[in-house]
């Protein structure tokens, strides 16, 4: 793809890599950047930028093209046009020219970034920008502002997850697979061990109000390598949160829907070991959200 690159100066601080969330290696995540356009506003007066460009740091992120395809971009809240023009080259097309007068920072998020893993410090994690005038008709780009950041904070492993501790138990991690009257209780249950399409998700036509899907997650600890040494007393600590990562077919963004979720503490019945029993106090819910195929959960017990 041609195009003419006119660079009218390199200036200090503008924009910054502010959150990663959740901050955990080898899943998706959410990256806020922050602009700040206010102490450049009198050198923009005359200009119109319309794209603003971002090169991840391709020692780490290589495959972010490859495994990064359903990528989302939003721009003070509103979803932009976004691709990659190289592997790790970021283009974010606004829908029309940004403010250059704005007081405040502006946020600009990607959703589905897969995170690999940074150290702490790693001379190597420079995110590169440019905020760009660019002709779409013939790719002319005016680069207005470029500048370079480093992720001090790297995505790394905590001191008792270094292996993931988390063990899904597939044969009690069970969904519907056929549309559910949210008035009746008999389920469709079906293993994961199965392929099975899941209904409506591949179809949004046939989605309904009237109905819902159910899905039950199992798992537990993982101790075969001792990496949880006394299962009866391990707390984690902190105020956790659940993060349930769905397939990208589900398309949960193109809908509005408000999750109920339920979780807890179960055993197997001794004498049936296909049939798993309430065993202790259950966790309740504080609050449960959905960000494009993401569902967190946060519980009212710290």
């Amino acid at each position: 793809m041609p195009f003419a690159l006119t660079v009218a100066w390199t200036q200090n601080w503008f924009c910054t890599l502010s959150k990663i969330y959740p901050k955990v290696i080898e899943e998706y995540a959410e990256y806020l950047f922050l602009i700040d356009l206010k102490q450049y506003s009198t050198q923009l007066e005359a200009t119109k930028p319309n794209e603003f460009m971002i090169v991840f740091p391709y020692q780490f992120y290589w495959e972010v093209q490859t495994k990064n395809s359903n990528i989302l971009c939003y721009f003070q809240w509103v979803q932009q046009t976004c691709s990659f023009l190289e592997k790790s080259m970021l283009y974010v097309r606004f829908n029309s020219s940004i403010p250059v007068q704005s007081d405040d920072k502006l946020q600009l998020k990607i959703l589905w970034i897969y995170n690999p893993f940074i150290a702490n410090n790693d001379q190597k994690a420079y995110f590169l920008y440019s905020l760009n005038e660019t002709n779409f008709s013939t790719w002319s780009r005016k680069t207005l502002i470029r500048w370079v950041s480093q992720l001090i904070e790297g995505i790394n492993y905590q001191t008792d997850t270094q292996f993931g501790n988390i063990r899904i138990l597939n044969n009690y991690t069970l969904y519907t697979t056929s549309v559910q009257d949210s008035k009746t209780d008999n389920a469709d249950w079906v293993s994961v061990r199965w392929v099975e399409s899941l209904n409506p998700r591949e179809a949004p036509e046939l989605t309904n109000v009237a109905y819902q899907t159910l899905h039950q997650f199992a798992f537990t600890l993982d101790i075969a390598n001792n990496l949880v040494s006394n299962l009866d007393n391990f707390k984690v600590s902190n105020s956790p949160t659940l993060i349930i990562t769905f397939p990208v077919e589900y398309n949960i963004s193109w809908f509005t829907i408000n999750p109920t979720v339920k979780i807890e503490w179960v055993s197997l019945d001794p004498n049936n070991l296909s049939v798993m029993v309430s065993d202790k106090t259950s966790l309740t819910v504080k609050s449960a959200s959905i960000i494009w195929n993401q569902l967190t959960i946060s519980f009212n017990q710290e």
